[in-house]
């Protein structure tokens, strides 16, 4: 009781301090926001170091505002007829005193003694003792509410340390990562983007995303599914986690969550903790590209890795997680968007940003507004008062010019000097008054610079001819003239011109780009890996940089993957398609026309192994085998022109007559049409504005399940149910993807309303292997969720998904267990 009483006396102050903070918070945050906006051309690494800044400024404002000596800004109005119209106002008569605002005073009663002796006579004790706690509760419900208030901040930190357990904990329950092709994938990671800190790998089947965390010592913890992962695949996601490291993303994390816990109640903190979220993936997704990753594969790895669950909320507030769902679209959109600025933040930019939030910060958490001082009435003030007053008025005009600002002023000045230091206008008009000659050497350098990026966005659209011109003036003009040369021999390496890209290779070589770890890891230059000449070059970079042995074979490491699987009696596609991807762009084109046959046989509805195979049909020369291919392809469900059109693979293809017929085909069967704009509009929309190309697909190929099937998605979406049933059911009687075509014919009979034929339609899916484990978040079957039998179908859809994952993991470990032993062996 006496704590809450002493809170009550504080009270005022305390609800004034709070408001106080509140409008201080607000304009740090109107700041960061502003100059966010300012730098939305900037690089996302940019904008996620300004937002961080911000928060470290929320959670130090507090601090700020108890330690350091106040500055007070006069600038109010003064308050002396306020303070008069009271007085006046105490002097009237009671029932005049309203008039002037204030309030008439009681009538003067008994005493306390008298009071207290009319209560003893009281005989309802129980009323009583309800009165008297009804009075003290009204007498302290600020107090009692700002208790309340102050405990939520320490909820929300006790559900931070919650998750730090939580997440712990499934790092003890995790198993050690033994394979050590992972473990060197992990090393070479770590290497190429400079990380120190030591790294635990762990696997576990209670994440479904990769993720990180920890400060001094770094534990990553992948999904089960990561055991089975392809080479690339799991370089890039290896490369995304280590840049988190690197950035010390976990710092930025927690400081965020402490913000929020602070400031739960503002809801633009939040908004400020999200985006630093979103643009501390996207830096990392930017970190990756930088380091030779292709945009459209990394989408893709991306897009096949967050479609597994999201994060269980217990720990996902503590941890740094590649492919939250829920982030998912904004960055495929920046990953792929060629213009993007990838650059990561320079020491510059961060001791300027730094300095200029300091700079802001300190008036904001000191200086407090006050009235303009009250002159004394005249005759009352004495030649010791008017010397006071005279100091003070020098005093108050002296801090006032030194520290007066609005808060326009101070936004404005804190987003131009953010962007006017990376400003390239600015940095050359300051080089132009150094000297002529500096000037022009700067100004080469931007314009090389300029090039080179220009020919990164080529290069990754595979656009290899235009990138090599752009390449080459970055040369020009002395700009990266290794990493260029470098850059101009993996466009001929993917072309597999072994000729030219080894000529690029030694001028890169030559220009001091020679890391030969980089080399025997890019999978650009795998189509040229087996030359001989490429494979003398590897071994005597090698010798001259002190490597003992041949290094890494690739080929050898390949071939001996697709041996484990034939040894094993694999029937997992996905294990062989792997393989036979990367014994395709090794250019063991047999090994791989055998492996891509043989995940076809174990899963023939599937559509990218037989384009693949088509590549590899094509590379060797058998052209009618290989139109034949990629035409069963985009009949399996590939679609993209872009692809068709650009891939080098397919270069012997495209004089053929089939090759027009194939691209009419893909465009025609296309879900979504090339001048779809999805973004932001109903999506039934899109789907009712697509029916008569869906319609007209069928006309053209009356054959073609897939075709069929566009045509009952699209009546799905628009609920005429009818149509998508007879539309189902024909790409189910043409046989395709029979198990997604049973359960949309589920969705189908529970949107009419038919109970008993849409659970007779899961049961046919899940017969035949089709997983149902997702079926609870389908808006099409919230007509069944209810049913007993609904719950049944999970259950059972969740315990197959279990046994599968344990299944997968022994093999895997059996197989690292191998591994292990044979490279002891080996020593």
């Amino acid at each position: 009781m006496d704590a809450i009483q002493t809170l009550a006396h504080d009270a005022p102050e305390v609800v004034a301090f709070g408001v106080d903070l509140v409008i201080r918070a607000t304009l740090i945050i109107a700041i960061v926001q502003f100059a966010t906006i300012a730098m939305r051309r900037r690089s996302a690494s940019s904008r996620h170091f300004v937002l961080s800044l911000g928060m470290v400024a929320l959670v130090a404002l507090p601090i700020l505002m108890f330690t350091l000596p106040e500055t007070r800004l006069e600038i109010l109005p003064s308050a002396a007829r306020a303070t008069n119209a009271s007085v006046a106002a105490a002097q009237l008569p009671a029932d005049l005193a309203w008039k002037a605002g204030a309030e008439p005073s009681s009538p003067s009663g008994g005493s306390v003694e008298d009071a207290v002796a009319a209560t003893r006579q009281l005989s309802d004790v129980p009323a009583l003792r309800a009165v008297s706690g009804l009075a003290w509760f009204g007498a302290n419900w600020l107090s009692i509410s700002i208790l309340a208030l102050a405990a939520i901040p320490l909820l929300l930190l006790g559900r931070l340390a919650f998750g730090i357990a939580a997440l712990g904990a499934i790092a003890r329950r995790s198993e050690q990562v033994t394979s050590s092709s992972m473990l060197r994938s992990l090393e070479r990671a770590r290497d190429r983007l400079g990380v120190t800190r030591p790294t635990a790998l762990l696997v576990s089947d209670e994440v479904s995303v990769p993720v990180v965390w920890g400060v001094a010592n770094s534990t990553l913890i992948l999904p089960v599914d990561a055991l089975e992962w392809s080479n690339e695949r799991l370089r890039v996601v290896l490369m995304h986690e280590m840049a988190h490291v690197r950035r010390a993303d976990v710092v930025s994390l927690f400081v965020g969550r402490i913000a929020t816990a602070l400031y739960w109640f503002h809801p633009f903190s939040w908004i400020v903790e999200r985006d630093a979220r979103r643009e501390c993936e996207r830096a990392c997704d930017d970190l990756v590209l930088e380091h030779g990753a292709r945009p459209s594969e990394y989408a893709h790895h991306l897009l096949g890795i967050a479609s597994g669950e999201d994060l269980a909320e217990g720990y996902a507030s503590v941890s740094l997680a590649m492919a939250r769902p829920s982030e998912l679209e904004g960055r495929l959109v920046a990953i792929l968007r060629a213009s993007s600025a990838r650059k990561p933040v320079s020491r510059r930019f961060a001791w300027v940003a730094a300095l200029t939030l300091g700079a802001a910060l300190l008036p904001i958490a000191t200086v407090r507004l006050g009235a303009k001082p009250v002159a004394s009435a005249p005759g009352a003030t004495t030649a010791q008062t008017r010397s006071e007053v005279a100091k003070r008025v020098e005093t108050h005009t002296e801090t006032e010019r030194q520290t007066k600002m609005s808060s326009a002023e101070l936004v404005s000045s804190f987003a131009d000097s953010i962007v006017d230091l990376v400003d390239d206008g600015v940095e050359g008009a300051i080089i132009e008054l150094t000297g002529n000659k500096h000037g022009k050497r700067k100004q080469a350098g931007s314009e090389g610079e300029r090039w080179y990026d220009r020919g990164m966005e080529l290069h990754r659209a595979d656009r290899y001819d235009e990138a090599r011109a752009a390449f080459e003036k970055a040369i020009a003009h002395d700009f990266k003239r290794g990493a260029s040369a470098y850059n101009i021999a993996c466009g001929f390496g993917l072309r597999g011109d072994a000729g030219n890209a080894l000529r690029w290779l030694e001028d890169a070589v030559a220009a001091g780009f020679d890391d030969v770890e980089h080399l025997e890891e890019d999978t650009d230059l795998d189509p040229i890996r087996s030359d001989p000449q490429f494979r003398g070059l590897i071994r005597d970079l090698r010798a001259s940089q002190g490597y003992r042995g041949e290094g890494r074979d690739r080929i050898a490491e390949a071939r001996q993957r697709v041996g484990e699987l034939r040894r094993e009696r694999s029937e997992e596609a996905g294990e062989w398609a792997g393989a036979a991807v990367d014994l395709l762009r090794l250019r063991d084109v047999d090994a791989s026309i055998d492996a891509f046959e043989e995940a076809i046989r174990i899963e023939p509805e599937a559509s990218t192994p037989r384009y693949n195979l088509a590549c590899a049909l094509a590379i060797k020369g058998e052209r009618r085998a290989a139109l034949d291919a990629l035409e069963g392809a985009i009949l399996a469900g590939f679609e993209g022109r872009a692809k068709l059109e650009n891939d080098p693979d397919l270069t012997s293809l495209r004089s053929d007559s089939r090759f027009a017929g194939i691209l009419k085909m893909n465009d025609q069967l296309a879900f979504w049409s090339g001048e779809t704009k999805w973004k932001g509009t109903d999506k039934r929309e899109l789907f009712r504005a697509s029916m008569p190309r869906y319609e007209e697909a069928v006309r053209l190929y009356p054959q073609a399940g897939r075709a069929w099937f566009n045509l009952g998605f699209g009546a799905l979406s628009v609920r005429d149910t009818a149509k998508a049933r007879d539309a189902f059911g024909k790409a189910l009687s043409l046989g395709f993807r029979r198990g997604t075509t049973m359960y949309n014919l589920a969705c189908v009979e529970a949107v009419a309303g038919n109970k008993n034929a849409a659970f007779a339609w899961l049961a046919k899916a899940e017969e035949i292997g089709f997983h149902l484990s997702n079926i609870a978040n389908d808006d099409d079957l919230e007509s069944i969720e209810d049913d007993p039998r609904f719950d049944e179908l999970l259950e059972r859809a969740w315990q197959r998904d279990s046994q599968r994952d344990e299944k997968r993991m022994k093999i895997r470990q059996t197989r690292a267990s191998a591994s292990s032993t044979g490279s002891w062996g080996a020593v």
